[in-house]
């Protein structure tokens, strides 16, 4: 590649010897600077095979580290469990269920979780003027599991009931109590037994190796664009570089191999998700007993299909001639949306990007619990 004071000065000799009006001298420099540029070309396309080497070492590397991945996390145990659906209500806590399926806490986690308190009657919501609202906390935060506990602590800090405004205030307490839980949670769900503990060690070495060749990649960029003249190929292969370790980062990520116990578990969520996404299909005779349907619907806040599943089961209890008041389910999805809304703003207004990236906000589907309230249903 052309350095880029050697280009400046090529064609600074260039730009002087065409101005020249010794026609003889003019001719003669040009000569001489034609084989500059013969060699300066020469030059270039030898640089350009070492860079072409480089981008091929660089992606066999990825390549390497992916499949050396893919062959330790190949499956050990073969799914032993292959019904379509599955019905029964499992023991596993909503966060549990986040860290099998994405190894974090997501938005409808928290969505969930929510809505699994309310639905326990551990904490209680009514509805107030518009958009206003308040939650009660109806049980001691400390006789609580320690998931519970903590987004208890995070919802009411201190207090037995918040308003909507309330949950608005107190940004940097609410943020440290968010990461608690986040921390903690997933603490826990690693003692489930989910993925194979040797294959986290060896992913972590991937992510090591594959973070250090991205930050080479990345100084190898800057120091071209600093010494060397700036033509388009250049800048697509520079760039393209670090994103080579990247994007086998994003592959390596879902590469950790689960357990036999995981692997079952796993296939029975799937099996509920594909339950509840044709809970509309099934007659009435042959659908689990009603008050196991708010549960149903923690599960389907989860799985982002809450509004899909409440509008079916709505229409069943209206055809079985059940009035809904008699369910701890109510079906007011815009009311857990403005719980979520209020908390998150409070939340991550001012936090950092590291918690930030497990709750990426929490819009979408979800749905609600409650009844039994003087506060009405939600």
């Amino acid at each position: 590649m052309i350095e880029y004071r050697t280009y400046y000065f090529y064609s600074t000799a260039v730009s002087k010897v065409n101005i020249l009006t010794n026609q003889s001298l003019k001719r003669e420099l040009s000569l001489r600077l034609n084989i500059v540029k013969e060699k300066l070309i020469k030059d270039e396309k030898k640089q350009m095979k070492y860079e072409m080497i480089v981008l091929v070492l660089i992606a066999l590397f990825d390549m390497l580290i992916i499949f050396s991945n893919k062959k330790y996390t190949k499956k050990k145990y073969a799914n032993k469990f292959n019904n379509k659906y599955f019905r029964d209500i499992l023991d596993d806590k909503i966060e549990d269920v986040s860290y099998l399926f994405y190894k974090e806490l997501r938005s409808n986690t928290f969505k969930a979780a929510i809505l699994e308190l309310i639905r326990a009657k551990k904490i209680q919501y009514e509805k107030m003027d518009k958009d206003e609202f308040k939650l009660k906390l109806l049980v001691d935060p400390e006789s609580l599991p320690t998931n519970e506990s903590n987004l208890v602590k995070y919802l009411f800090l201190d207090k037995k009931e918040v308003t909507s405004k309330d949950l608005a205030k107190n940004e940097s307490k609410r943020y440290s109590k968010i990461r608690k839980y986040r921390k903690d949670a997933i603490k826990e769900a690693k003692n489930k037994n989910y993925f194979e503990t040797k294959c986290d060690k060896k992913v972590s070495r991937a992510y090591f190796s594959l973070t250090m060749l991205m930050i080479i990649s990345i100084i190898g960029l800057l120091y071209t664009l600093c010494t060397h003249h700036f033509i388009f190929y250049t800048w697509i292969f520079y760039f393209f570089m670090p994103y080579l370790p990247i994007m086998s980062m994003i592959v390596i990520h879902d590469m950790n191999e689960r357990t036999a116990y995981g692997e079952d578990q796993f296939f029975k969520y799937k099996a509920i998700k594909r339950f509840l996404n044709d809970f509309g299909k099934f007659d009435d005779k042959s659908l689990p007993e009603v008050h196991l349907w708010d549960k149903y619907l923690v599960y389907a806040t989860f799985f982002g299909i809450a509004k899909k599943v409440e509008k079916e089961m709505k229409l069943r209890l209206e055809n079985m001639n059940i009035d809904d008041d008699l369910l701890v389910t109510s079906f007011n999805i815009s009311a857990l949306d403005t719980i979520s809304s209020a908390t998150y703003s409070s939340s991550y207004s001012g936090g950092s990007s590291s918690s930030g990236s497990s709750f990426s906000g929490f819009s979408g589907g979800g749905g609600s619990f409650g009844g039994g309230t003087s506060g009405g249903r939600f």
